[in-house]
């Protein structure tokens, strides 16, 4: 209910998410998470990034997602993603630009949408 009055600014959910274990405490942040995108309709405007990847690729941090957390708060978001995942080891600042601009041109195709 706190939220309502903002909702119709909502254009997108940027979930971040650091590579490597999941603690509990992060799983239950996501599964509010989760529970909170379902509530207000964004399951298509979700956008996950990884963090911390170490040089793993896209589709090395969706296997496993997929292989580790598939019926986890975790694996439905990346599932609800689909191609809007990101994956940034953030060891520079040419990476920390890129997934910047990935995240914020993300957010701004949404917002230009919704304005339609």
């Amino acid at each position: 209910q706190d939220l309502q009055p903002i909702l119709p600014a909502v254009v997108a959910a940027v979930v971040v998410v650091p590579c490597g274990r999941i603690t509990a405490e992060q799983q239950e942040a996501l599964q509010e998470i989760e529970e909170l995108i379902e509530e207000v309709g964004l399951q298509d405007k979700v956008l996950v990034v990884f963090t911390h990847a170490m040089r793993a690729t896209v589709a090395i941090v969706r296997q496993a997602v997929q292989k580790q957390f598939s019926a986890t708060p975790l694996g439905r978001l990346v599932k609800a993603a689909g191609p809007r995942v990101v994956v940034a080891e953030f060891s520079d600042s040419r990476s920390e630009d890129r997934v910047r601009g990935v995240v914020l041109g993300f957010v701004g195709r949404l917002a230009a949408r919704s304005r339609l």
